[in-house]
This record gives structure tokens, C-alpha cells and sequence, in this order.
């Protein structure tokens, strides 16, 4: 079952959904809560680079800290970004990632696949944002731009397994990695 507001509201006011800088009153959405970019973003540093999955951590990435200008996402670009909010929830409720209509209508995805925002029912955790431009402009993405929109489910019975150590304390935007994954 999805939460409404407020369902997300009494939640929120009970610690069954936690979340750091605490939530403003207009972020609360009908059936979500909009999450912002945080100030980093990181771009894969060698285009051409062949990357075995067996081994992530060859793959480069520059992180570059966004300042007043931004960061222009170019058109077909691909970069690595994170939320400002950190997010946990009891083992009965998952959060999912969605975008912003307004971007996807630029062209910007800011999720490549992976919605389900895993392993956070342990420890507050940033969201990664595998973000790429496949629109006709370029565009200009800025620190504490609202970037997309977190909904909550109760699931029918509570997340029994420990959380995974691959992306454990994840709070900024934070590369691949297979080697630490369980």
C-alpha cells in the first residue's frame, strides 16, 4: 500500500520514516516527499574505459563539488549525484525513487534503473542519483535543486535480512563497487 501525505505525516511524527536536514511542509507531496540535489556530483573521469563487472572498482569517477554556476549536464552525459536528505524506515516500510515530471520532460533521468532505495532500514542513508541527459538541451543542475520524489509502501511482512556492508554509510554521492558487496 502506498502512503499518502498523511500517511508520510504520521510516519514521519512516529520515527517509522526518518529524515535528515528535517522535511519541509511543501516537500510533502500527495503521495511523497521531493528530495534535493546535494552539492557534489561525480562523472566518469575516462569515456571509452572497459570496466569488468567482476571488478568495479577499476572504473574512475571525479567527483567536482557543485559551487554558485552549478553543473551543466551535457546532452547525453551520464553522472553520479546524491541527495541532501538522508532517509531510514522501520523494516515494514520501502522507499522508491521517482523524477520530477519537469526534468523527464527536459530529458533528464535521474535514476537509471535501480528505484528501490535499498538497505535503509539500518541507518540514515543518502540516495545515489545515476543521472543522465538524453534530451535535446543542455542543462544546468544546482546544489539544493529539487531533483525527485520519494514514496513509501508497507510491505505485508518486515525486511528480515541485516542490511548489505557494500554501500554501509552512505551519505554523499558515492561510486560503484562490487568487491564489498554480501
Amino acid at each position: 500500500m502506498l502512503l499518502s501525505d498523511v500517511d508520510i505525516k504520521d510516519a514521519l511524527a512516529v520515527g517509522k520514516i526518518k529524515i535528515t536536514p528535517e522535511v519541509r511542509e511543501p516537500d510533502i507531496r500527495p503521495t511523497g516527499i521531493r528530495v534535493h540535489m546535494a552539492e557534489t556530483v561525480a562523472y566518469p573521469e575516462v569515456n571509452g574505459l572497459v570496466v569488468e563487472l567482476s571488478d568495479l572498482d577499476n572504473s574512475r569517477y571525479r567527483q567536482v563539488k557543485l559551487g554558485p554556476e552549478g553543473f551543466i549536464l551535457r546532452r547525453g552525459q551520464f553522472v553520479l549525484a546524491s541527495t541532501v536528505e538522508r532517509i531510514s524506515t522501520t523494516p515494514d516500510i520501502i522507499a522508491q525513487l521517482d523524477g520530477r515530471s519537469t526534468l523527464a520532460r527536459l530529458g533528464i533521468m535521474i535514476h537509471c534503473g535501480s528505484m528501490v532505495i535499498d538497505n535503509i532500514h539500518e541507518e540514515l542513508r543518502a540516495i545515489t542519483l545515476e543521472m543522465t541527459n538524453l534530451g535535446p538541451y543542455d542543462v544546468r543542475l544546482r546544489a539544493r535543486d529539487s531533483i525527485g520524489m520519494v514514496f513509501f509502501s508497507h510491505l505485508r511482512n518486515a525486511i528480515s535480512q541485516s542490511a548489505s556492508e557494500q554501500y554501509r554509510g552512505q551519505i554523499h554521492v558515492t561510486p560503484p563497487s562490487l568487491l564489498k558487496a554480501s
